[in-house]
């Protein structure tokens, strides 16, 4: 029991880091077009 609850728990946070990789690009980008402006 206490192994599968780790295993969910290791599954949100890789679903969590996927979720910033994938938003990181467009908030830098947001910011740099900022800046240019």
């Amino acid at each position: 029991m206490r192994r599968r609850r780790f295993r969910f728990s290791t599954r949100i946070a890789a679903i969590r880091v996927e979720l910033t990789v994938s938003f990181l690009p467009i908030l830098l980008y947001n910011e740099r077009k900022d800046e240019t402006e």
